[in-house]
């Protein structure tokens, strides 16, 4: 995202657990920061960097493998 700040959001621990969690790395200040969760919880996204510097998190999977 913008700054050179990265990204971390969603993913899986198994295939009944899909997590919506996020956060930002500075890897300037080696700080992890939380911030607002994806509203749907989600798996194999992708994300995409918008000329504003947002993230927009879209596609994967919601459910199972």
């Amino acid at each position: 995202v913008a700054g050179g700040l990265v990204l971390v959001c969603g993913g899986a621990t198994d295939m009944e657990y899909f997590s919506g969690d996020a956060q930002v790395y500075d890897p300037t200040s080696d700080r992890w920061t939380g911030v607002t969760p994806m509203k749907t919880p989600r798996n194999r996204h992708s994300a995409s960097t918008l000329a504003d510097g947002r993230a927009l998190v879209c596609g994967g999977q919601t459910t199972g493998w």
